[in-house]
C-alpha cells in the first residue's frame, strides 16, 4: 500500500493564495476540483474566504491507486 500523506490548509484571509499539499515518494500526484477528475499536477489555490474542496489522486506502478480529498478552508479575519 502506498504511503499518502496529505494537508488541508485552514487559516484566517491574509492575500495569499492557498491550496493543499499530498507526498508519497516516486508516485505521481494528480488534483481536481471535482471527485473523479483528476488533471491538475499541482494543487489549485485559493485566496478569497470559504471553504474549498480539493480532490487528490496518488498512482505508483505495482500499487492499488489512492485518491481522497482534502479541504482549504479561509476565514474573515476580524475587523480592526
Amino acid at each position: 500500500m502506498l504511503s499518502v500523506t496529505a494537508n488541508g490548509y485552514s487559516g484566517t484571509y491574509d492575500g495569499a493564495a492557498h491550496g493543499i499539499s499530498v507526498s508519497c515518494s516516486g508516485a505521481t500526484i494528480k488534483y481536481g476540483t471535482a471527485s473523479g477528475s483528476y488533471t491538475l499536477t499541482s494543487s489549485p489555490t485559493y485566496t478569497n474566504v470559504g471553504t474549498y474542496t480539493v480532490y487528490y489522486q496518488v498512482t505508483s506502478t505495482g500499487y492499488t491507486t489512492v485518491t481522497g480529498s482534502k479541504q482549504v478552508v479561509i476565514s474573515k479575519r476580524a475587523a480592526t
